[in-house]
């Protein structure tokens, strides 16, 4: 990870959060960009969850919790070295998973920011499902203006 020269100022809006894990410092996070966040949570829902959690079971599960965690990432102090590429979401995951293994985050912990990120973005898409569920994506009226 890379120490920011300036801590980041985190705004009090929905679109942020913050996560204590253990001895841990609070942790920020931030609602991606709508598109973004749709692309991770699609990417999540593919993660394998099926059995037992064994450490080999979690081990798969990596590039997926760390896919959700750096998508959401906002610490005032750290910033990740991995770039969110849409493309390359295992890589990503994998990246950011070894970035907080490196910052001493257990497995166990790891798992925990994951539950807790992808309750968050989940809450937040909600939001977005009922905003369809409300607009009206019909033919503008004749003689409407359509720019």
């Amino acid at each position: 990870m890379i120490a920011r020269s300036t801590p980041r100022v985190i705004p009090e809006k929905r679109r942020y959060w913050t996560i204590q894990v253990d001895d841990h410092s609070s942790i920020a996070f931030r609602f991606p960009y709508y598109q973004t966040a749709y692309k991770v949570i699609e990417f999540v829902s593919n993660c394998p969850t099926d059995g037992a959690p064994t450490q080999a079971k979690i081990a798969e599960m990596l590039p997926y919790m760390g896919a959700a965690i750096g998508a959401a990432w906002f610490h005032e102090a750290l910033d990740l070295e991995a770039e969110l590429d849409l493309g390359a979401l295992a890589v990503f995951g994998v990246n950011v998973a070894d970035e907080l293994q490196e910052e001493e985050f257990t497995i166990l912990q790891i798992v925990s920011l994951f539950n807790q990120v992808v309750a968050e973005m989940q809450d937040r898409m909600r939001i977005t499902v009922e905003a369809e569920d409300v607009a009206v994506f019909s033919e503008a009226p004749a003689g409407a203006p359509t720019t």
